[in-house]
């Protein structure tokens, strides 16, 4: 079994509340999901993986057995239990420089996987999204990127660490497992 990590090229988050500003700016080193104090007050984050690489270092084809999202939990402000995460498909290509809550791009309505924010947990969580992988990668599903959504209904802000940030261990990514065809 081979492994590729393949980092985010492309990480954002977008807030409500300011629905007009972009945070791609090297100083936002956070992706942010969920609401922070009242409502009109949400944020998501979208990331995009260059899964061409992939098909570039392995012309002849490949099989994946597992890809997991890697992202690392530096703030949680989930005041008590648990949140469900979900994570969307996007349809739409988008710009991480000029990406705003206002025009943020278009996602399919069934959620790719869910996942689970327990109270109080920092650190790295993975995330199952193998389906995904192999469609993109397969070219089955357009790779325009995800968007990941919190608890949109309470107060719970969640923040990961973005590719902006200075340790490069802390970065979000896909780790692949796979096999030659």
């Amino acid at each position: 079994m081979k492994v590729l990590t393949l980092p985010a090229f492309e990480n954002v988050y977008i807030s409500e509340y300011f629905s007009n500003q972009n945070f791609s700016d090297q100083s936002y080193d956070v992706l942010y999901i969920g609401r922070f104090e009242k409502p009109g007050d949400r944020y998501r984050s979208l990331l995009r993986f260059n899964i061409n690489q992939l098909r570039k270092t392995y012309p002849t084809g490949i099989k994946i057995r597992s890809a997991y999202l890697q992202l690392f939990i530096f703030r949680n402000e989930i005041p008590s239990g648990l949140i469900q995460a979900e994570i969307y498909r996007l349809q739409d290509i988008w710009d991480k420089k000029l990406v705003t809550w206002n025009n943020q791009a278009s996602a399919y309505s069934q959620a790719e996987q869910t996942f689970i924010i327990p109270y109080e947990w920092e650190g790295l969580i993975l995330i199952d999204l193998t389906s995904t992988v192999r469609g993109w990668y397969k070219r089955s599903k357009l790779n325009c990127g995800i968007i990941i959504k919190g608890d949109e209904e309470s107060n719970s802000l969640v923040g990961f660490r973005s590719t902006n940030y200075t340790d490069p261990n802390t970065h979000p990514r896909l780790k692949i497992l796979f096999e030659d065809e």
